[in-house]
């Protein structure tokens, strides 16, 4: 992936067809004219890390976003000069003043207007790339809290099945309980609860769900 941003095959294309551009304008009657062969190579790679410097700059510092802006405008601005300067040296071979001023224009408008254009393109590429990182991450997270939660409440329902058999009563019979006091409930179809069999100390329970409570 890093290899294919910093060694990006449109640019190389790009720099051939500059070299054939710079051999066609200036190189045809010298036969020892030597055409740029890398001339977007350096404003392709500070403009890619000027994009990634702002990116940290703007995302993960307090800084004034224009300050920044500027800063980076000016920073292109010096490398592209940098580049402008490395191909002056042509200069000194060509006898027609004309011609040094036509190849002093050629460079410095394809250096400075590829500089800024890669620029602008790094930097909305990355925050696209920055933004759809940010969505799958957020939605990963969402669905792992969703299924931490499944897993939480299945296991809340697990036990309240598993003790719904053993919460405070045992089931005697059809319409027979024994609770866990030790009172013998029954179903009374005339008061439609459950009454103790104990005739000394008979009790009547109302049945709610799982539980029993005693009414008098």
């Amino acid at each position: 992936m890093l290899d294919l941003i910093f060694s990006n095959p449109l640019v190389k294309l790009l720099e051939l067809g500059i070299f054939h551009l710079d051999d066609l304008f200036f190189g045809r009657r010298d036969p020892y004219y030597q055409p740029a062969e890398n001339m977007l190579t350096f404003p392709y790679l500070a403009a890619v890390g000027s994009a990634i410097f702002y990116l940290i700059m703007d995302f993960f510092s307090s800084v004034d976003r224009q300050w920044v802006m500027d800063m980076i405008f000016h920073l292109l601005l010096c490398c592209a000069g940098v580049n402008v300067f490395f191909y002056m040296f042509n200069l000194l071979g060509m006898n027609s003043f004309f011609k040094q001023i036509f190849y002093f224009c050629f460079v410095s408008v394809i250096t400075f207007s590829f500089t800024l254009l890669i620029f602008v393109i790094a930097l909305w590429a990355m925050t696209i790339l920055i933004i759809i990182f940010a969505t799958l991450f957020f939605i990963s997270c969402l669905a792992s809290s969703s299924s931490g939660s499944g897993r939480s409440s299945g296991g809340s329902f697990g036990g309240s099945s598993g003790g719904s058999s053993d919460s405070g009563f045992v089931r005697k019979n059809q319409d027979a309980y024994d609770l866990s006091d030790g009172t013998t409930v029954a179903f009374d179809a005339m008061t439609g609860n459950y009454v103790s069999t104990d005739p000394l100390f008979p009790a009547e329970y109302e049945k709610n769900n799982d539980t029993f409570t005693r009414i008098n």
